[in-house]
C-alpha cells in the first residue's frame, strides 16, 4: 500500500494519543510520522529520540522484547491481520 501524504495526515487527525507509522525493511524499521508527544512518553526530547532512532525505529525496543516483536510485524503484514503485540521500549534515565 502506497502512503500518501493525504493518507499520513488523515491517520495523524483520527488517532487520539501517542503513535507512530513505520515502514519494514528487512529488519530495519523506519519512522515514516510520528506524534510530536511520542518522545516524551519515553522521557527524552525530540532531538534524542531522533538521534536515537535515525537509523533504526527498532532501537527504542528492549533488546529481549525485539525477536518477538518482528516476528509478530511480519506476520502482520503476511497475513493482513490486525497487530496486537505488547512491547518493552527505552525510557531515558534521569
Amino acid at each position: 500500500m502506497e502512503l500518501s501524504k493525504e493518507i499520513l495526515k488523515f491517520i495523524e487527525d483520527v488517532t487520539p494519543g501517542n503513535f507512530a507509522v513505520c515502514r519494514l525493511d528487512g529488519g530495519t524499521v523506519h519512522t515514516v510520522c510520528a506524534s510530536p508527544s511520542l518522545p516524551a512518553l519515553n522521557g527524552m526530547t525530540s532531538g534524542e529520540y531522533a538521534e536515537l532512532t535515525r537509523e533504526n525505529a527498532a532501537a527504542l525496543v528492549m533488546p529481549d522484547d525485539l525477536p518477538g516483536l518482528m516476528e509478530a510485524v511480519r506476520y502482520c503484514a503476511a497475513s493482513k491481520t490486525q497487530l496486537d503485540y505488547y512491547y518493552r521500549v527505552a525510557h531515558k534515565k534521569n
